[in-house]
């Protein structure tokens, strides 16, 4: 039995860390969720810096250096080094 995995990880420098998990049965809802998770992710960096339009290009030449944007894993960090965050999308083989 197939069960995906959503992911997200968000460091601070400070050593602490957020964590969340969704699991899902549906690997639609599955994507979904991810792309959800990094919409919000940028979204909220956009309103954090009074960005009129939410825009990933925006924050790159500002704010974050995106290590890996890919269709099952997004990784940014932010220019001074106090932020992380990992958002992943795993398929399980569950027996």
């Amino acid at each position: 039995m197939k069960v995906y995995l959503v992911s997200k990880i968000k460091c601070w420098s400070d050593e602490i860390a957020y964590k969340e998990y969704d699991c899902f049965s549906n690997k639609e809802d599955a994507i979904k969720r991810f792309e959800q998770q990094v919409d919000l992710y940028i979204c909220h960096l956009c309103d954090y810096y009074d960005f009129e339009i939410n825009s990933l290009e925006l924050l790159e030449d500002e704010y974050i250096t995106v290590v890996h944007n890919g269709p099952n894993l997004f990784i940014a960090l932010s220019f001074d080094g106090t932020e992380e965050v990992q958002i992943e999308l795993t398929e399980l083989d569950l027996q």
